[in-house]
């Protein structure tokens, strides 16, 4: 006899069926939600990094007469390569830069070079130096000038986010109505250095895109000693750092940004020159070796590194997320 409709098992392998298929859909939206969090992140970072070049230019960052953090008669951000005469003021402990050669860079950072209301940090706290003593982090004479009124320093702060913060993004309320406030995740900073340390059209810049980083209480970033069992050449991709008592092991992830801080030395002529490597690299894989204190870490580009020169320590930018050589930076 014919029987008309489905049985019950078919009607539940049916419900299965498509069950799996509902589960599959939904996956998509966390992936898509993440993509969409990636194309945001790199339109706003792809917004920022000619705004910040351009502001850099007509601001004549390049030519700014601030009198340096930490480098006494420093008077010249454009002078930096060793801030003030060449062979009369290097950092401490190190060697005057070569006038035919790179000098030392600095770190133009007002987020951190003033605290949350306003003033100055004076060498009381570790954010004073990027890194000790070879990379100054210093403010700008149009941050720096602006009129204290005492804490909270409104109006210093407002110039701050104007020319070191991305001003475009609104907070928006749970309905959907944007809110009159600015989100203020993304700021920046720069690290200038001359190519040439005599020549002052050979500054360069590069711009350093930071997402939600801590801005109302600063903390130093940190610096790893790069294991020498296995030497680093020019064009390695990877690296081994490691860290020790009083360090905590970093949370080194795809994406993250780390500084070549490493201060090296050259012979020319007989005279030996002091600089910093001052390279840029984007972590694309880390792995534990299970050996002590180490991440072995895939960076690129491959090191760029001198003849005879070694990378013995990095520095991690852990807010950090794009980083733009933007060349030369004088109007």
């Amino acid at each position: 006899m014919r029987r008309s409709g489905i049985t019950l098992v078919e009607v539940l392998a049916a419900i299965g069926i498509m069950g799996i298929g509902m589960l599959a859909i939904l996956v998509l939206f966390p992936l898509g939600a993440l993509t969409m969090a990636r194309a945001l992140k790199d339109d706003r970072c792809g917004t920022i990094a000619p705004n910040a070049h351009a502001l850099a230019v007509a601001m004549r960052l390049g030519n700014d007469p601030n009198d340096l953090s930490g480098f006494p008669n420093a008077n010249d951000l454009g002078v930096y390569d060793n801030i003030g005469p060449r062979t009369a003021n290097p950092p401490t402990g190190c060697l005057a830069a070569n006038p035919n050669g790179p000098g030392y860079p600095v770190f133009v950072d007002p987020f951190y070079v003033h605290n949350a209301v306003g003033v100055t940090t004076n060498n009381t706290n570790p954010t004073t130096f990027l890194v000790n003593p070879t990379i100054p982090r210093v403010s700008p004479i149009y941050i720096r000038n602006c009129p204290v009124t005492g804490p909270p320093d409104a109006v210093r702060s407002d110039v701050l986010e104007r020319f070191f913060a991305f001003r475009d993004d609104l907070t928006f309320l749970p309905t959907g109505y944007p809110k009159n406030e600015r989100q203020g995740l993304y700021t920046w900073a720069y690290l200038l250095r001359r190519l040439i340390s005599e020549n002052e059209n050979s500054l360069n810049m590069t711009v350093v895109v930071y997402s939600g980083r801590p801005i109302e209480a600063p903390t130093g970033e940190e610096t790893y000693a790069v294991d020498q069992t296995v030497v680093p050449k020019a064009g390695d991709t990877s690296i081994t750092i490691n860290w020790v008592a009083g360090q905590t092991r970093p949370t080194l992830r795809r994406g993250n940004w780390l500084l070549d801080t490493t201060y090296s030395t050259m012979v020319v002529g007989g005279v030996s020159y002091g600089y910093v490597n001052a390279q840029f690299y984007r972590v694309m894989d880390v792995s534990d070796p299970g050996v002590g204190n180490q991440l072995n870490v895939e960076v690129q580009p491959p090191l760029q590194l001198r003849p005879n020169e070694r990378t013995t320590q990095v520095t991690w930018l852990s807010s950090a997320v794009e980083v733009f050589e933007r060349g030369n930076v004088r109007p």
